[in-house]
């Protein structure tokens, strides 16, 4: 047999073999569980993997305010909408009719900001929270064309 005969031959089984084992792993498939949520319900805005990361400045919290379960602790969540004493000093005008502290903070854990989905969130992701309804907006953000980016 000659070295070109003997050459192709050896390529043609590593073909073989390399097919054969494709076929068997996609035959066999992978024993692996995967949750799915459900596109319609989920509210949660996800920065893909390819994306950068994105410098954000820290949240301009006042002296002695955070974490904020340093006062909330072991405090029963009242749902009700009001004025919260010692947050009186705090100004939200957004939507200020129909919005307010527990639409974004976690009733529970304080420390939180928490998403549509009911996931949690770092203060300093508070962009993914703003981003779940104002979507051109975060997207315009994370160009540099709306708001302050630093970094």
């Amino acid at each position: 047999m000659s070295r070109k005969d003997r050459h192709s031959r050896t390529r043609n089984m590593a073909l073989w073999s390399c097919l054969t084992a494709m076929f068997a792993v996609g035959w066999l498939g992978c024993d692996v569980d995967v949750e799915h949520e459900d596109p319609h319900t989920a509210a949660v805005f996800q920065v893909s993997a390819d994306d950068q990361l994105i410098a954000v400045p820290p949240p301009p919290f006042s002296e002695d305010v955070f974490p904020c379960s340093d006062c909330h602790e072991g405090e029963e969540v009242n749902r009700t909408r009001r004025v919260v004493e010692d947050h009186e000093d705090v100004v939200f005008d957004h939507d200020s009719e129909n919005r307010w502290c527990l639409d974004c903070h976690d009733a529970d854990n304080r420390d939180k900001l928490r998403l549509a989905s009911g996931a949690l969130l770092e203060f300093t992701e508070s962009y993914r929270l703003c981003g779940q309804c104002h979507g051109p907006k975060l997207r315009d953000w994370k160009a540099g064309a709306h708001g302050k980016r630093t970094g």
